[in-house]
Formats: C-alpha cells, sequence, structure tokens
C-alpha cells in the first residue's frame, strides 16, 4: 500500500520535514501521484521507518549528554569571547554617544545664533539694541552714597533703594 511523507509522519508522530530530511538524506525513492504528493511503497515506508529508529536513538544518546554538561563546563574561550564583544560593544555605543552630544550641542549653538541674527533683522536699523548699552536718555546716574558717620548714630543704615535713588528725605 502506498503512503504518503504526511501519512508516514502521522503514523510516526514526526513532523512531515522530519520525513522529507530522511528521504533526502537516505536517497529514497518514490513517485509522484495525482494528488502531486509523493507516494512511497513499503519497502521504501520501511526504510523511512528504520531511519527513524535511528534518529530517535541518536538524539536520545545526544540528549542525555547535553543534559550532563552544565554551564560551569562551558570552556573559558567561549566566556570570554562573550566579555570581549560585549566590552567592544559598550565601548561603540559609548563612543556614539559621545559623537550624538557634539552634534547636538553644535545644533543648539546653530539654532542659538540663527535666533540672533532674526532679531537683529527683526528691530530696525535705528533703534537702540536692547542687549547692548543702554539710550541715552535710559541712563542712570548711580546716586552719592549717604555720608558715613565717624559717631555711632542710634539710625539704622539706609535701605538699598534709598542708596540707590539717594533719601527720600
Amino acid at each position: 500500500m502506498n503512503k504518503t511523507m504526511r501519512q508516514i509522519a502521522a503514523d510516526r508522530g514526526v513532523s512531515k520535514m522530519t520525513v522529507y530530511r530522511i528521504v533526502t538524506r537516505e536517497h529514497i525513492k518514490g513517485r509522484y501521484g495525482n494528488d502531486r504528493a509523493l507516494h512511497f511503497d513499503d519497502t521504501a515506508e520501511q526504510s523511512i521507518i528504520a531511519a527513524l529508529g535511528r534518529d530517535k536513538t541518536k538524539n536520545n544518546r545526544n540528549r542525555d549528554h547535553n543534559s550532563d554538561i552544565s554551564s560551569d563546563t562551558v570552556p573559558d574561550t567561549s566566556k570570554t569571547n562573550l566579555v570581549l564583544a560585549l566590552n567592544n560593544r559598550i565601548e561603540s555605543q559609548q563612543q556614539q554617544i559621545e559623537h550624538l552630544t557634539r552634534l547636538l550641542d553644535q545644533s543648539q549653538q546653530l539654532q542659538l545664533m540663527a535666533e540672533n541674527k532674526l532679531k537683529q533683522l527683526e528691530t530696525p536699523p535705528n533703534a537702540p539694541k536692547s542687549g547692548s548699552e543702554p539710550a541715552d536718555d535710559q541712563k542712570h546716574e548711580r546716586a552719592p552714597e549717604a555720608p558715613v558717620s565717624t559717631e555711632s548714630s542710634p539710625e539704622q543704615s539706609p535701605s538699598f533703594w534709598q542708596r540707590l535713588f539717594g533719601s527720600g528725605k
């Protein structure tokens, strides 16, 4: 009786891909039917089942062997390689951060310069500049300081505003 790869896989509880790998590895011949599926005769099916049995015992041995190996027995070279790779990655990321910080700083400086130029263009040329010297009518002279008496007086020293604008008396 002819069976397809799907039927053989379902009978043995494996995937269709596993059966396909065995067929290609073992060079088992089959024929295509009207349903475009690859059909195998009884002898081909028996050789696929035998190959599946060999693979299962080999996989069980490998699985048992792999479970005996713990992470402590991993060679130190692979651990050091991992540490070196991670350190290199960290260093490259730090360099990227420094580069991006410089670019951000440059961008902010250019933006500040552009804003200053816009302010200069917005103010008319004959208007006083707000950031530099004040206009003549806006200049404030410093008030003369109050004379300091050498004798101790019960009065308090003049406040900041009194010193700035003179005594209000």
